[in-house]
């Protein structure tokens, strides 16, 4: 996949390295949690971009949208959700944790 992170051309560690989904919503299953031969892997890996740990937190952040094939920053931020007004602290920051576990993953 290159060996360095296609953003920042970082080379590193292996462990600095994530493999980013350009659409989540294709995501079949997380690479790093499954054992397999390569053959196996390879239609997966193909959806995948590798990027260095920082660059991946900034696509997810949305300073990077040319690595994503849908608007993240609409599907993961604020903006995407409408959330009323009267939320309580409690409930706006369980929503929060949960858009934060989507756009991890």
């Amino acid at each position: 996949m290159g060996g360095k992170c296609a953003i920042c051309k970082y080379v590193g560690f292996p462990s600095t390295y994530d493999l980013h989904h350009y659409d989540p919503r294709t995501k079949g299953y997380s690479i790093s949690q499954r054992v397999a031969k390569f053959e196996k892997l390879l239609p997966e890996l193909e959806k995948c971009v590798l990027l260095c740990c920082r660059c991946h937190r900034e696509v997810h952040e949305g300073l990077h949208p040319e690595y994503l094939t849908f608007d993240s920053t609409e599907a993961f931020g604020w903006e995407y959700f409408d959330l009323p007004n009267d939320l309580s602290f409690e409930e706006e920051a369980e929503v929060n944790e949960v858009v934060n576990q989507v756009a991890e993953s």
